[in-house]
C-alpha cells in the first residue's frame, strides 16, 4: 500500500480563478501548470534522487476527461505526491500501485510522450 501526500509547502498548484478573467485565457493556465509540475517534480528529484532514480518521475491516469497526475518521491515505500493541476482529479486505486506498476505507468508515460511529441 502506498502513501499519497500533497505537495510541499510552498508548491501550491496554480488557481484557475485570474486566469478566467478577461484578458487571459486557459492556454496561460496550462503554462503555469506545466511550470509547477516542473517545479513539483525537480523537488522530489532533488531531495529523494539520491535515494531513488525514479524520484521525480511523474505518472499519469485517465479520469473522466483529463487525468490524475502524481510525481514519484521514492517506491520503496512507494510514496507519491498528487500534483492537483487542471481539475485536480484523483485515481481511486493509486494507493494500490506496487513499486512494478509504477515503473510501467513511467515507461508508458514516456513512450507516449516521445512519440507525440517528436516533429515529421
Amino acid at each position: 500500500m502506498g502513501t499519497i501526500y500533497s505537495a510541499p509547502k510552498g508548491y501550491d498548484p496554480p488557481d484557475l480563478g485570474p486566469y478566467l478573467k478577461k484578458g487571459k485565457n486557459i492556454r496561460d493556465y496550462t503554462k503555469a501548470c506545466n511550470n509547477y509540475l516542473k517545479r513539483l517534480k525537480k523537488w522530489a528529484k532533488d531531495k529523494h534522487g539520491l535515494f531513488c532514480k525514479e524520484a521525480g518521475e511523474d505518472i499519469r491516469f485517465q479520469v473522466a476527461d483529463g487525468y490524475a497526475v502524481y510525481v514519484v518521491v521514492s517506491l520503496k515505500p512507494v510514496k507519491l505526491i498528487h500534483a492537483s493541476i487542471d481539475d485536480g482529479y484523483q485515481f481511486q486505486y493509486v494507493h494500490r500501485l506496487t513499486a512494478k506498476d509504477i515503473r510501467e505507468q513511467i515507461q508508458k508515460h514516456k513512450a507516449l510522450t516521445e512519440l507525440f511529441s517528436s516533429k515529421k
